[in-house]
Order: structure tokens, then C-alpha cells, then sequence
């Protein structure tokens, strides 16, 4: 499965411009609008603990 998510807001991309530049300044790095993107949600979700604690009470839809 795949998912392709557009951002076009020029805010918001400006916003991850400014994040990658960041990212680029102090941890040497550099990485894809795409990979920043995917970075910042898988780190917002592995971070909120409510929605961890719910979704370890949940049954596999997947399987």
C-alpha cells in the first residue's frame, strides 16, 4: 500500500523549506520535502501518547 499526500499551500511549504534548511544547519542532514514530511508525521504519531495507548487497545483492521 501507498499513500500520496499534496501539500499546496505555499505556507505550508514554505514551512517545510524552512524546517529541511534547519534540519540541513544543525544536524548536517539532508533530505527530500517528501522524507521531512513523512518524518514530522511518523514523529507526531510515535509521540502522541493518548493515540498510542488507544491504538494498542484496537483490533487489527489490517489482518
Amino acid at each position: 500500500m501507498a499513500l500520496v499526500i499534496t501539500i499546496s499551500d505555499p505556507g505550508t511549504l514554505a514551512l517545510l523549506q524552512q524546517y529541511g534548511q534547519y534540519v540541513h544547519q544543525v544536524d548536517g542532514e539532508r533530505a527530500t520535502m517528501d522524507a521531512l514530511a513523512e518524518g514530522l508525521m511518523l514523529g507526531m504519531l510515535d509521540e502522541h501518547q493518548r493515540f498510542r495507548e488507544w491504538s494498542s487497545h484496537q483490533v487489527d483492521v489490517a489482518a
